[in-house]
């Protein structure tokens, strides 16, 4: 999601207007900020698709967790790609061995419900 829109501002001698600023981007869950034009930043994407249309919806997320929370909550009726399983990357949130403890940590939270 974008937290914050990119900032333009209008040229004195022709009037059209150039950006100054990029947007900046967050995790469609918590709104931490992800730095999504900086290639060494790590964080997740996911797309969600629709059975009668050729609407995708991109999300963005900073953990596994996050990613696994808000997908749970969206209704569709077709599919979701997750994001992909990554084993080189610095954020250790996104990392894929934090994929296989939030699955776990979240069945162990569904079995204490029950």
């Amino acid at each position: 999601m974008i937290i914050k829109k990119a900032k333009y501002q209008n040229c004195p001698q022709c009037g059209n207007a150039r950006r100054i600023s990029n947007d900046e981007y967050g995790c469609d869950r918590c709104g931490k900020s992800l730095d999504y034009f900086n290639s060494d930043t790590d964080f997740l994407i996911a797309t969600a698709f629709s059975k009668n249309s050729d609407k995708k919806d991109y999300y963005h997320f900073c953990s596994w967790q996050c990613a696994l929370e808000k997908l749970a909550t969206l209704s569709r009726d077709y599919c979701v790609d997750l994001p992909y399983l990554h084993f080189d990357v610095k954020n250790k949130k996104a990392h894929a061995g934090n994929f296989w403890r939030t699955i776990e940590d979240w069945v162990k939270k569904k079995r204490r419900k029950k």
